[in-house]
């Protein structure tokens, strides 16, 4: 066990970088081409953060299943206290009892949540729109985010507001561009801060992003 803790301590003095953040996505492409663009981009001082990003492997997008993965990565490498550990997962799929366990857990284990209700696209559109000036009935639609063909209802609203949007490819470079825009659209929305996710329409990753970004 010395020896083990030597070696733990010996590999986070050879660190270059000051805090570490692990993100742990529900999605398997996007949340992880977002924040990897960040992690790219002028905006991460790479000098003082380092992003890690936990893959969502096909069939395992579930709220545990990332939760899990945060779980195992703990165990398997040297975290210390200043770092921080987050679950981007979306509420649309997901049902009161099944977030309500996954956020008492990710609570106990000292993790950070980020929940969007309904999904991550929410926020990507927050870089371009106010929705919180929006009608109730459009909001609404914004909740349900019902899907017609192949596309819901957000991805229909992102393909009109971004330059380039796609299934395959979004254009991550404009929208670091907006953060800025998006994190104060996205304080507007959040108005209910002492529950663990937005209750209606919102989403918290602007609480993670903030921290990412300079």
């Amino acid at each position: 066990m010395g020896r083990e803790k030597k070696l733990l301590q010996r590999k986070q003095k050879l660190r270059t970088y000051k805090k570490l953040f692990v993100i742990a996505t529900e999605g398997e492409k996007t949340e992880k081409n977002y924040f990897k663009e960040i992690q790219e981009s002028d905006l991460n001082d790479s000098d003082l953060i380092r992003i890690e990003i936990l893959e969502s492997p096909d069939g395992e997008s579930s709220p545990k299943h990332v939760l899990k993965r945060l779980t195992d990565y703990k165990k398997k490498y040297p975290i210390i206290e200043r770092d921080e550990l987050w679950l981007v997962i979306d509420k649309d799929r997901w049902g009161e009892g099944h977030l309500s366990e996954v956020a008492q857990e990710t609570m106990q284990k000292g993790f950070y949540l980020a929940v969007s209700n309904p999904c991550f696209e929410l926020w990507l559109y927050l870089h371009y729109k106010n929705v919180s000036e929006l009608s109730n009935e459009e909001k609404l639609q914004i909740e349900e985010n019902k899907k017609y063909r192949k596309w819901t209802y957000l991805e229909t609203l992102l393909k009109k507001a971004a330059t380039k949007y796609s299934k395959t490819q979004i254009g991550f470079p404009e929208y670091i561009q907006l953060i800025p825009r998006a994190i104060d659209n996205a304080k507007l929305l959040d108005t209910s801060t002492d529950d663990r996710w937005p209750q209606t329409l919102g989403t918290r990753v602007y609480l993670l992003v903030e921290k990412l970004v300079k």
